[in-house]
């Protein structure tokens, strides 16, 4: 998927939550073994939702 702000290329994942942080995890990684984006403080059940991220413009697009 494309960034609708910049235009580049999106990295796919997922958002999930642990705890009380809301976390954006690369499609191919183990949780909370690799790099993670935080993205709130604030919590989101189960085992997340499909997600793609742009780091350079801070946007995440969910899909629910």
């Amino acid at each position: 998927m494309k960034c609708p702000k910049c235009g580049k290329e999106m990295e796919e994942g997922r958002l999930t939550a642990g705890g009380y942080w809301i976390r954006w995890l690369p499609a191919e990684s183990v949780p909370f073994l690799t790099d993670h984006v935080t993205i709130s403080p604030l919590s989101l059940g189960g085992k997340g939702v499909e997600a793609d991220l742009c780091k350079d413009c801070r946007m995440v697009i969910a899909k629910y």
